[in-house]
């Protein structure tokens, strides 16, 4: 607040790719900040930070307490976190092959398309919901549920943010990218680059999208 008293930041949903690479071309959108797998057009990147996924489940849950067998797995009701937009479509389907490779249907609950409400759900149901770290720790800190690792692999992802190059040089723009990076990530200050990625920072907690007002 102090050090832009007069700047509002707001959040949006992201659409698909084609349309998110609309919104940071025309100016509608300053940053995509998250795990998203591809991008159009002449669109810049920073990695933040690196996330890997985990199990959450509510402390007290009458099958699951301190670890989380590939049995417990497999016999669970799932909560399914897949939000629009973004690249967490992904760990689907690792994990969906590791239900495939056992022979057992995979019994899904619900579905979820965003991060409100899991770690109420969560503590008030016996569901298993598989997540990023990071989104867990936040849901811990609110409610009664307890973290786990997971029984199959999934490979770890990385939560940058994303610019059109026409912004790069923008004041306003370079002043956004720098306090999302203090605030999400560490160490020292580097030129970000063309897709791909070239930027590696240490774990703070992602965001979706957001433009200044």
């Amino acid at each position: 607040a102090s050090e832009a008293p007069r700047i509002n930041i707001e959040t949006v949903q992201m659409p698909n790719a084609r349309m998110r690479s609309v919104g940071l071309e025309s100016g509608d959108v300053d940053l995509a900040v998250g795990y998203f797998e591809d991008f159009d057009g002449s669109i810049r990147c920073q990695v933040l930070f690196e996330e890997w996924y985990v199990g959450m489940v509510r402390k007290g849950h009458p099958e699951i307490a301190e670890s989380l067998s590939f049995e417990q797995f497999l016999r669970a009701s799932h909560l399914v976190y897949q939000p629009a937009g973004g690249g967490h479509a992904s760990q689907e389907n690792f994990v969906d092959k590791a239900f495939w490779a056992a022979g057992v249907h995979r019994r899904v609950a619900v579905r979820l398309g965003h991060a409100v409400g899991i770690s109420s759900m969560v503590s008030l149901t016996d569901h298993l919901v598989v997540i990023p770290h990071q989104l867990a720790l936040a849901c811990e800190r609110l409610m009664p549920v307890r973290i786990l690792d997971l029984p199959i692999e999934i490979p770890r992802f990385k939560v940058a943010q994303f610019w059109h190059e026409r912004f790069h040089a923008d004041p306003g723009n370079q002043w956004l990218r720098g306090l999302f990076r203090r605030l999400y990530g560490s160490g020292e200050a580097a030129p970000a680059d063309p897709l791909p990625a070239i930027e590696s920072l240490e774990p703070r907690m992602p965001l979706t999208a957001s433009r200044r007002r």
